[in-house]
């Protein structure tokens, strides 16, 4: 009765009744046991015995030391940098490349990976072609999209890279341009998503959203209706400071979202395919268009996202005969992402 008026049998009443409404409707968390994994709705807490205790200290120690480790590694990376300026390549190359898709073409209602002709992008409920902003790209309805099998499965500790072409035919709440999980509420998130919220590029990982996760936006949002190139690229490290997000080849400001990933990002019982344009449940990329889609196995740098988006950053930085203190910065980033190799 108190969801339409105040009743005297009732033990609240109508206001209380939605003054309790309101709290549960406006946080984000969905109350519902994930169907395609073991974990607990959040908040959680970690009950463990006295056994794991002493192991979880073991792996904190062995985590501290492999930081330091790597801290002392990059340390040494300026001096090999200056050896490598002397006899670096006459041109400058993006290593960690592991898929590429143009989508100039559809084959048996397959894209072909430019990497790997064995893994190429699977169509389903009919993708189209159209003119992209080199050559062909892909056309999206918000239901229809790619799956690519054997490619993206990134974990928690995984450094890796999207570059890509899109254009939005409108900015709306949510779509999914790409994503590696099962499903949104189902799976808790459990995964990688890259999202487009009211035009905000935004990466999220997740353990069970939202309260064993990672989600960095782009405070820019881009233009409807125009194609934009987009990079994101995380580090590995499980933090929002690892998450960066380029829009044509600019670095962007970022809003984080959330940053208490402490989990895996995997699965229990077999991972999922990469995917492209939709996902169960959810809202797709509807009106979306995608192209020169690539994927690398490591964060790029700066400057290799500009170079991405079709502008002269890298080349220039690489023939310069002197460079300033920004283009050292800049090949140095990239040196110490692509190239070096500590000792």
């Amino acid at each position: 009765c108190a969801r339409c008026h105040d009743h005297k049998f009732d033990p609240i009443l109508q206001k209380d009744y939605y003054k309790l409404f309101a709290f549960f409707q406006n946080i984000d968390e969905s109350g519902q046991t994930s169907y395609f994994t073991n974990a607990m709705p959040v908040p959680t807490l970690l009950l463990s015995t006295d056994e794991q205790d002493v192991k979880i200290r073991t792996l904190v120690q062995t985590i501290a030391a492999a930081k330091a480790a790597l801290t002392a590694s990059r340390a040494s990376a300026p001096a090999d940098f200056e050896k490598w300026l002397a006899s670096r390549p006459k041109e400058p190359t993006l290593p960690g490349l592991v898929a590429s898709f143009d989508f100039d073409e559809l084959k048996a209602n397959q894209s072909p990976n430019g990497v790997d002709a064995k893994q190429p992008a699977n169509g389903h409920d009919g993708p189209m072609l159209i003119d992209g902003k080199r050559g062909k790209a892909v056309a999206l309805n918000g239901e229809n999209g790619f799956d690519i099998p054997g490619v993206g499965h990134f974990s928690r500790s995984d450094p890796f890279s999207f570059s890509m072409w899109i254009r939005a035919e409108t900015l709306a709440p949510r779509a999914v341009i790409l994503h590696h999980s099962k499903a949104p509420i189902d799976a808790g998130s459990r995964g990688y998503e890259l999202l487009l919220e009211n035009g905000h590029v935004a990466l999220g990982l997740h353990y069970m959203w939202p309260g064993n996760s990672l989600k960095v936006s782009a405070k820019t949002a881009i233009r409807a209706n125009t194609w934009t190139h987009i990079t994101v690229a995380y580090d590995g490290s499980g933090h929002a400071d690892g998450v960066q997000i380029t829009l044509d080849g600019k670095p962007t400001e970022r809003e984080v979202i959330r940053n208490n990933l402490r989990k895996d990002t995997t699965y229990e019982d077999g991972e999922p395919n990469l995917a492209l344009g939709n996902r169960f449940r959810d809202t797709g990329f509807r009106g979306g268009a995608i192209d020169d889609l690539k994927i690398f196995a490591r964060a790029i740098a700066p400057v290799e996202a500009a170079h991405l988006a079709g502008l002269a950053d890298f080349t220039m930085v690489w023939t310069a005969k002197t460079l300033t203190p920004v283009q050292r910065e800049l090949l140095l980033a990239y040196y110490v992402s692509a190239i070096h190799e500590p000792s």
